[in-house]
């Protein structure tokens, strides 16, 4: 299967550089990163989406748990249930922090302290990720002798990665990724949608944040 969907790509690659609009599609992306700091594993992370339920910002808390999980299996992981669990119900919907001073704010009050405490938390590592499609010049029909689909799009991406140490109450590492990339829904002949790029990787993010915890957790 792979050649033939690799085959397919290089033909999407060439039609798009073919088109007037062709050089607005771009591979890859944009990144800003500040580094993160040794983070001592045996004091424990929880990995938190910024909006919890939503789909986007679950799958990418998802992707970099399970990276830290499999790099660096000595840290001290605290589940999310936990985590929400000893701070109801400050991190329930509409009572979640929704800026950076509110969380500062909200770390800075003993209470919370003592629950952090309780469970062994110390590294708050907060992931937001969005993803916007849009259609471009080609609508979904016209495709051998059937109309379905959409057609060609653009995946405009954005990943945002903070980790807070709770003890100091302040962010400490950041990473920040946006990228562009094109997509084709396979209209009915092929039942995948095939993404030419995106500077977005959750696995790199989640990386970066490993080498951080193995670089302060003791052997």
């Amino acid at each position: 299967m792979k050649t033939p969907l690799r085959f397919l790509r290089a033909v999407v690659v060439a039609m798009l550089a073919g088109m007037p609009w062709g050089a607005a599609w771009s591979q890859g992306g944009t990144g800003d990163r500040v580094p993160f700091p040794p983070m001592a594993g045996q004091d424990g992370y929880v990995v938190f989406p910024e909006v919890p339920d939503m789909k986007e910002h679950e799958d990418a808390a998802e992707c970099i748990r399970r990276v830290l999980e499999r790099e660096v299996p000595r840290a001290r992981r605290i589940e999310r249930a936990a985590f929400q669990d000893a701070l109801y119900p400050w991190m329930e919907g509409t009572t979640k922090p929704r800026y950076q001073e509110d969380i500062g704010n909200l770390l800075a009050r003993p209470l919370i302290q003592g629950r952090l405490s309780e469970i062994g938390t110390r590294y708050l590592i907060l992931v937001f990720a969005s993803r916007m499609e849009s259609p471009v010049g080609i609508p979904g029909q016209c495709i051998l002798v059937h109309c379905y689909g959409r057609g060609f799009y653009t995946v405009d991406t954005r990943l945002v990665v903070r980790v807070w140490d709770t003890r100091n109450r302040q962010a400490i590492g950041t990473s920040t990724s946006e990228g562009r990339g094109a997509g084709l829904d396979g209209a009915g002949l092929l039942p995948l949608i095939l993404s030419l790029g995106t500077g977005v990787s959750c696995s790199e993010a989640g990386a970066a944040i490993a080498k951080a915890l193995v670089a302060g957790t003791p052997e």
